[in-house]
């Protein structure tokens, strides 16, 4: 799966440099006709190695340098190019510069995700690739033989050639022998092609074109599932698409049988903030709180909803300051020990000391605070409102009192705000800042708190981002954006 995700990050930071149009049969349309229905998704990905020594290529290479990004795929694909008799560019250029498509399934439907590859390549890297790589014949399938690779870790097979005279080649991991057989199926006219039409979908400017079917359970885009819909929803396939101006990308989203209407509104990250969200309270919790080792910051008893809650991440007078509104199940009271209905109107504020990790003191100090309250506004719609914050700096021996505390006042300016009420997922962020504050350099040697320098450092590229998602009753359109900011190649 680390390949795959290696051409997901890398293919598409490269391509969504370019801003070129091309015509809207670019980009895999005729290899997306090589893949078989029934795959969760695809997307397609042209003329990368255009790109290979651009300015945002220079950037990846030190993001890869820098990070230790996907470590293992690299070494993978420096074995690859050694035994090919090629530079690692000339084996990129050659296998993956020219038209690629990257597809994913689940076989008859199992939680594991497989992944194939179909790439368009000149002849001489055909054959260069099928007599260099000391390929093994497993089986003939469909009148076509399928070839192991790496001691038969990987599957290679060839498939019909484009107009164009393009040799096709079909590569897959070992464990995904299903999905490579069902696509050489489609060649030979015995199993059904995946409709192209999906591709129609994005703008004519699109530089990556794709579709994804939500399944549910984990996987590539499980995070974005969790967040768009709930266990009892029914999910809707999108379109994927990215378009880029300069440093400037662009992804889309819509029903994969939809028109590519204009996506919402974004709005970039106001100074100081490094992330807002608004979305399903339960998903703020699971995707962004957990995470960062603030697990505990729920009171024991609370269970937060989908209903729409709000997270807001800034830079403080004292450090990072954190504030959030999570809606919760009721009945409340009972739930966390309480004697009676809560009342945060009326100021009934709690403060308790954060408890210590190596996460929490890299991002909040060592004398963070917690304070939190409940708000019963309205039958049915409980909230659960926190804040994080560093405590008041004292003189010696000296009490601080709950009016001192920064995280005290967070909660009672959030106290007289409405609750937001859209639906969907909105809200905006600065990657590359939030990705070196859990990583801080005091905190390198203790170990990154279950942060992973590998595709997640993808952040400290980004400088600013912003997404605004609708989710309706029948469909989800949506727009994130974002800023790049170039890195030098050291």
């Amino acid at each position: 799966m680390r390949f795959a995700w290696m051409i997901v990050a890398v293919l598409a930071a490269w391509i969504c440099t370019c801003s070129r149009a091309n015509a809207s049969d670019a980009y895999g349309s005729e290899l997306f006709g090589r893949l078989p229905q029934g795959v969760l998704g695809a997307f397609s990905f042209d003329d990368a190695a255009s790109l290979r020594n651009s300015e945002l290529g220079a950037t990846v290479r030190t993001w890869m340098n820098e990070q230790g990004a996907l470590a293992e795929t690299r070494r993978a694909w420096g074995l690859l190019s050694r035994r090919l008799g090629v530079d690692g560019n000339e084996a990129f250029d050659g296998l993956l510069g020219g038209s690629t498509v990257l597809a994913f399934g689940r076989r008859d439907g199992g939680e594991r995700v497989d992944w194939i590859v179909l790439a368009a390549i000149d002849s001489a890297m055909d054959v260069r690739l099928l007599q260099r790589t000391r390929a093994v014949p497993r089986k003939i399938a469909y009148g076509r033989p399928v070839l192991g690779l790496e001691e038969e870790s990987f599957l290679l097979s060839t498939l019909p050639p484009l107009r164009d005279g393009r040799s096709v080649v079909a590569l897959a991991p070992a464990g995904a022998e299903w999905l490579l057989l069902r696509t050489i199926a489609v060649s030979a006219g015995k199993n059904e092609a995946l409709d192209g039409a999906v591709l129609r979908v994005a703008p004519t400017d699109a530089v990556v074109r794709g579709f994804w079917k939500p399944s549910g359970s984990g996987g590539l885009f499980g995070d974005l599932e969790r967040w768009l819909w709930g266990p009892s929803e029914r999910m809707q396939a999108l379109a994927i698409w990215a378009t880029a101006k300069g440093t400037t990308i662009e992804i889309g989203l819509c029903p994969a049988g939809g028109e590519p209407a204009a996506g919402p509104r974004t709005t970039l990250p106001s100074d100081g903030v490094l992330l807002d969200v608004v979305g399903p309270g339960s998903a703020i919790v699971s995707g962004v709180l957990d995470r960062a080792g603030l697990v505990g910051l729920v009171p024991e008893g609370a269970r937060v909803t989908r209903r729409t809650g709000e997270l807001l991440v800034r830079r403080g007078p004292d450090g990072i300051d954190l504030g959030a509104r999570l809606p919760l199940e009721e009945p409340v009271a009972h739930a966390l020990g309480l004697e009676g209905p809560p009342v945060g109107e009326e100021g009934q504020v709690r403060l308790r000391e954060l408890s210590e990790t190596r996460a929490s003191r890299s991002i909040f100090g060592p004398r963070a605070q917690v304070a939190w309250t409940l708000l019963t506004h309205q039958p049915g719609h409980a909230e659960l409102l926190l804040a994080v914050a560093s405590g008041p700096v004292l003189g010696a021996g000296a009490e601080p009192t709950e009016t001192e505390s920064p995280a005290v006042q967070i909660v009672g300016q959030a106290i007289k705000r409405r609750s937001p009420m859209a639906g969907g997922l909105r809200g905006s962020a600065r990657p590359s800042e939030l990705w070196e504050l859990l990583n801080a350099p005091s905190e390198a040697a203790a170990g990154r708190d279950g942060t992973d320098a590998g595709v997640a450092s993808i952040a400290t590229m980004i400088d600013q981002a912003s997404w605004a998602v609708d989710a309706g009753l029948n469909e989800v359109r949506g727009r994130i954006r974002l800023e790049l900011r170039l890195l030098a190649d050291r």
